[in-house]
């Protein structure tokens, strides 16, 4: 074939996509309309559903790390331990492995959760104290039960040091 033959190919070829699926202007309006028509059905189901959402949230529990996928977990126990100040006074919901720490100083047992990143190579906690009066080790889960804490975030003071710690409501053992 010659030059010019290839060149009425390609020309045809360049201008198939370019003009054969080309809308009416009826066909842009009725899926115009149809948009329109799935954005009214959204709006009003999704404000409430936000509603239900907030205010269950609102009235509960501010930080719920539960709902989050892995990564994210780690990524807002990373902020947490990083801003404290940010969450104070704070209700945080967590889901975490039981640990036990005695002090090597004292009488003292500190208790926490800890929580795995997504890979399950590295590991962040909590201190917490469970709200009330309560006995290690009648009172609490076995060591590396899986539990699930609710609380409000505090700190403390010891030996001059700052530290925070969840005072719990809630503990709930998983497993």
């Amino acid at each position: 074939m010659g030059k010019k033959t290839w060149l009425i190919i390609l020309c045809f070829v360049v201008m198939i996509p370019l003009f054969g699926c080309s809308k009416s202007d009826e066909d842009e309006q009725s899926s115009q309309e149809q948009v329109e028509e799935l954005s009214e059905d959204k709006e009003a189901p999704q404000s409430q559903r936000e509603e239900s959402i907030s205010n269950e949230t609102e009235e509960s529990v501010d930080v719920d790390l539960t709902k989050l996928s892995s990564t994210m977990v780690y990524s807002e126990v990373y902020n947490i331990i990083m801003v404290p100040d940010d969450y104070i006074g704070k209700t945080i919901k967590m889901k975490g492995f039981f640990r036990v720490y005695p002090s090597l100083e004292t009488d003292a047992v500190y208790f926490a959760v800890v929580i795995p990143d997504a890979t399950a190579c590295c590991e962040q906690g909590f201190e917490f104290v469970l709200r009330g009066e309560h006995t290690y080790p009648e009172d609490y889960p076995t060591e590396d039960a899986e539990i699930e804490i609710t609380g409000v975030l505090e700190t403390y003071e010891e030996d001059g040091l700052e530290y925070f710690y969840v005072v719990a409501d809630e503990l709930v053992i998983l497993e």
